[in-house]
């Protein structure tokens, strides 16, 4: 099957059968551009579009794709990202695998461009318990190209549904790389409706990892060096019931250089 793997195919199978069966749909398109500045001088920009397809309420497929440009002094690195994940909601459990294909380009000026893929399967599950939520998630990433480098990840998590204007995680995370990088760090953030149709959300860690995926974003911190720091600040604004603008900064910190990320996304909804 050549670089699609019997997981995707799989999820997309699912995602077929669900489409035959099911009395209700609902889609969740949604879009993101990202701003990132180096310390060290490059900029990149990033257009990011994610769809979640939701049947009955209870199964959930979301494809997403981001496309990454890296500018630098002596040339440029692309770097194309795409996402399928499915979840199903058992109530009380939940169960989720995601599957992640990136493909970057390394076109400095002057020489041959090199090429380097990512590939990362990730499992998990959790249940609701007394306004808790509580959970476990295991992903493997293998990296080839100018490194080659694989990524074994557990992470559990504990989340709080305070009330409905509150809610608190926390997502410890233990990382091993097999350049005999031992990482441990726990995230957390919390959201907070502060004023009607308004949420804000806080967020960050403490520790070290590499490598690292956010199930809940889909998103893949792929820099081979080791992340030592961040912290992000988001607003989410309903600007009407199927309509949600989200704005937010980030500042990520690797072993040798920062990053400031500036981000502005759109979420609508379609019922069918």
């Amino acid at each position: 099957m050549n670089k699609l793997p019997f997981l995707l195919f799989l999820i997309l199978s699912m995602f077929v059968g669900n489409a035959s069966r099911a009395d209700s749909l609902n889609v969740y398109p949604s879009g993101f551009y990202t701003l990132g500045k180096y310390s060290s001088g490059e900029n990149s920009t990033s257009l990011a579009g994610y769809s979640t397809f939701a049947f009955n309420h209870k199964t959930f497929f979301t494809f997403g794709y981001d496309n990454l440009t890296i500018d630098y002094n002596s040339g440029n690195y692309k770097q194309r990202n795409y996402t399928v994940s499915f979840l199903q909601n058992l109530f009380p459990s939940y169960f989720k695998v995601s599957y992640s294909f990136i493909d970057g380009e390394n076109s400095p000026k002057g020489s041959a461009a090199s090429t380097d893929n990512t590939h990362l399967v990730s499992l998990e599950y959790y249940f609701f318990s007394n306004m808790f939520y509580y959970g476990i998630a295991g992903t493997y990433l293998k990296q080839s190209g100018s490194k080659d480098l694989s990524d074994l990840q557990i992470t559990p998590r504990i989340e709080w549904v305070v009330s409905p204007l509150l809610y608190l995680s926390l997502k410890p995370n233990y990382t091993y790389v097999n350049d005999k990088r031992n990482l441990f760090s726990v995230s957390g953030y919390i959201s907070w409706q502060a004023i009607e149709n308004l949420y804000l959300k806080l967020g960050g860690f403490i520790g070290r990892r590499a490598l690292y995926f956010d199930t809940d974003l889909l998103t893949i911190y792929n820099q081979n060096e080791t992340q030592t720091k961040l912290y992000t600040f988001q607003l989410d604004y309903i600007a009407e019931k199927n309509l949600k603008v989200t704005a937010g900064y980030q500042f990520s910190n690797f072993s040798s250089y920062s990053i400031d990320y500036f981000y502005l996304g759109l979420r609508t909804a379609v019922k069918f």
